[in-house]
């Protein structure tokens, strides 16, 4: 998958295969590596079995960070 700006308020997810998942979803949330959360309206899309794209409405806020699942592992001492 690779993420790039579209346009100002929009991204485009490129997809390397085909993305399973409601036939009629309507948003899209994608947590990138570095733990930051990226969420957004589908404004439109192509999800073939070789790959595709979609394109997604996003505020200007919100790429926000994403609590780490292992946040109970770690100990500060």
């Amino acid at each position: 998958m690779r993420l790039s700006d579209a346009a100002t308020g929009s991204a485009r997810i490129e997809l390397q295969h085909y993305l399973q998942g409601p036939k009629a979803a309507n948003l899209l949330r994608v947590i990138l590596p570095d733990g930051h959360m990226l969420q957004g309206q589908l404004i439109d899309g192509c999800n073939e079995p070789g790959g595709g794209w979609l394109l997604i409405n996003i505020g200007q806020f919100e790429l926000t960070p994403e609590p780490s699942a292992n946040a109970n592992v770690w100990k500060w001492e």
